[in-house]
């Protein structure tokens, strides 16, 4: 749209009125230009006058720029000068406001509370950016899943997190490790040590050999007199004895495995109260080199995860899950009852869970007891 400014009004002679002024004609400004047409019509006094005004406006407009570029740089100044000084008090950071702090708990809402006073709070509002605060809450802490923050005139900063919440503690002779629901690792320590020897595992998972080489060392070490430890014919040594080293060594190394167990659990359970323990026999990895679940964890936790959602369903409450070996389960029910499921190809996990509804429909669950899922036939003892 073309602006057009009415400049002033010019007389024009009627040819039909005996040359009488009986006509104006209006002149406009016409995008700083005066239209040829009306220009030839101009008086050399009129024409004077026109450049003048044009002169004037032209200054006019040169003015109002200077000055707006002016006002510009003055806003540009003021806006760099609060961005980098902490002189101004009124823009100093002093309040925080945690948009979702009615879902957090209070070990939540403190975390967010402690980063941002003591990384924000006394510094200009203008000093950092939002990625900055971000940064800083999800940097220190895992648990944090997403957070958003924004700035509030004059010294305000908005917070809204979201947490990851605990879904189970994966253990084994290493220690802990804790998992969200999407398996990623949200807390681990890895500090616990338990000094167990293979073939006590074996021997705990019931491939104990009678005549092996370590029932036989241990034999031959509770012979304090070397003579007499000399003369021994280990195949003449009664087979009760040989049984009774195997049940010592079995129930040495169920006892150190309850014990360091029991201070894993309570170590756990000050941290993290009423989360699923999934108890893992051996020093298997649990966590990469990169921080991240190892295939047999995700097995592992998967596995678990099926069982205890399964159990609950059943009304089952479970006080103990323990990998007894690298596909034997091992559940222990409030009442001592034990149940063994099997993790293989062999034997389906549908087919196991079958068995324990028919067992349960029959109510055939008895105190004490064992019942092996394992094979196709139920075995208890």
């Amino acid at each position: 749209m073309i602006n057009i400014k009415k400049i002033f009004r010019i007389k024009k002679k009627n040819e039909n009125n005996g040359g009488r002024v009986s006509m104006y004609s209006d002149v406009y400004f016409v995008n700083k230009t005066i239209k040829a047409k009306d220009r030839k019509k101009l008086k050399r006094t009129k024409k004077s006058k026109n450049y003048l005004i044009l002169l004037g406006n032209s200054f006019n407009l040169v003015k109002k720029n200077i000055l707006a570029v002016l006002f510009s740089i003055l806003i540009i100044l003021f806006i760099v000068l609060l961005s980098t000084t902490n002189r101004f008090e009124f823009i100093k950071v002093s309040k925080l406001q945690i948009i979702n702090e009615e879902s957090l708990s209070k070990e939540q809402v403190e975390y967010i509370k402690t980063n941002i006073e003591t990384n924000f709070f006394g510094k200009s509002i203008y000093t950092f950016n939002l990625k900055e605060v971000e940064d800083q809450l999800l940097s220190n802490s895992i648990l944090i899943d997403k957070v958003y923050v924004r700035k509030i005139l004059p010294n305000e900063i908005s917070v809204e997190a979201y947490f990851r919440d605990p879904d189970t503690v994966l253990a084994n002779f290493d220690g802990y490790i804790i998992l969200a629901e999407d398996r990623s690792i949200i807390d681990e320590d890895l500090s616990f040590s338990l000094n167990i020897i293979d073939y006590e595992l074996d021997v705990l998972n019931g491939l104990g050999e009678i005549n092996a080489d370590y029932v036989r060392d241990i034999y031959l070490l509770s012979i304090a007199d070397p003579e007499v430890r000399g003369e021994v014919k280990w195949e003449e040594v009664p087979l009760e004895e040989k049984q009774s080293i195997l049940n010592t060594i079995k129930e040495d190394a169920r006892s150190s495995i309850i014990s360091y167990r029991d201070s894993l659990e309570s170590k756990i359970k000050n941290k993290y109260s009423d989360i699923p323990l999934v108890f893992v026999f051996g020093e298997k990895a649990l966590v990469s080199e990169k921080g991240e679940l190892t295939k047999e964890g995700e097995i592992i936790t998967e596995f678990s995860k099926e069982i205890l959602i399964d159990f609950e369903k059943l009304d089952l409450p479970i006080s103990n899950l323990e990998w007894v070996s690298e596909f034997s389960i091992e559940i222990t029910l409030e009442n001592d009852i034990k149940i063994l499921f099997l993790q293989s190809s062999t034997r389906e996990y549908k087919d196991q869970i079958n068995d324990l509804e028919a067992i349960i429909w029959n109510n055939i669950l008895e105190e004490g007891k064992t019942y092996d899922l394992r094979t196709s036939k139920i075995l208890i003892y």
